[in-house]
């Protein structure tokens, strides 16, 4: 699938589906459409993914049967070239190393790849933890504050953070 079009729909039909302000037959036909839409049958909807299509499908009918008139350059498609960016992770490794000391993490439990941005085939740089890598300044809270991040990578926990964090 790399760098084939792929078809996508706009985030715009949801907006479609959600227009329902009547929570009895239009709340519960609204939320039909989520309940599909977020069904197990659509194996998670992965980009060009038999599941997304079968979903985009679903979409446009509906933005069909709504009466809404066809604008992609294909009906209600639109062809979109997407630049496609995996981990293969028999063929991946990551270890912390102090005091040259390297101490091996599992991908998917200790630690995850980012894809943004280009990926290296071998990266050695020093590492700084940050927290969970953001700031609340309502709460004055900053995970960033006085950290030196320059040239280095940021190791951030992908958890949800305490509850006194809250808004």
């Amino acid at each position: 699938m790399n760098n084939n079009p792929t078809r996508c729909l706009l985030l715009s039909a949801f907006c479609l589906l959600a227009s329902a302000t009547d929570f009895t037959a239009e709340g519960k036909r609204w939320w039909s459409h989520i309940e599909y839409l977020a069904s197990d049958d659509l194996k998670g909807r992965d980009t060009g993914s038999e599941g997304h299509l079968k979903a985009a499908r679903y979409v446009a009918g509906e933005f069909e049967r709504s009466g809404l008139k066809p604008a992609g350059t294909s009906g209600y498609f639109q062809p979109v070239k997407f630049d496609v960016k995996q981990i293969v992770e028999d063929e991946s490794s990551l270890a912390l190393v102090r005091d040259e000391k390297a101490e091996p993490l599992v991908l998917g439990d200790d630690a995850n790849f980012s894809l943004r941005g280009d990926i290296q085939e071998s990266t050695e740089a020093p590492a700084v933890f940050a927290g969970y890598g953001f700031g609340v300044p309502e709460k004055s809270y900053n995970d960033l504050a006085g950290l030196d991040v320059k040239g280095k990578l940021w190791c951030t926990l992908r958890a949800v953070p305490s509850p006194s964090l809250a808004l």
